[in-house]
């Protein structure tokens, strides 16, 4: 609250930063979705833009696929705890979520 009222808040500033545009985001997404808009990949990537505004993800794609393969857990992809679907094809994971 310090931050959006130009003060200086008690933690890192990146940190601040980045809450600030998660709470952007979502307020975007709720008003989007009141309006009426269904939950597509075009939505997505607006909240995706929004979220990635300022801070660490500027320079990452906003509302873009990424481009290479991510995961969570380990240090690399055959120690992970989960690996996501590969670049290549989140195009089309997204095509058969927004048929589902």
């Amino acid at each position: 609250m310090l931050y959006e009222m130009e003060g200086l808040p008690g933690v890192p500033m990146d940190d601040v930063q980045e809450v600030s545009c998660y709470v952007n985001a979502l307020a975007l997404g709720v008003e989007r979705i009141r309006e009426g808009h269904p939950i597509t990949f075009r939505l997505l990537t607006e909240l995706h833009k929004a979220l990635m505004t300022s801070g660490r993800g500027i320079s990452k794609g906003p509302g873009e696929f990424r481009k290479n393969q991510v995961w969570i857990g380990g240090h690399r992809a055959d120690e992970a705890t989960f690996v996501p679907a590969p670049a290549n094809e989140l195009a089309n994971c997204w095509a058969e979520l927004e048929r589902f």
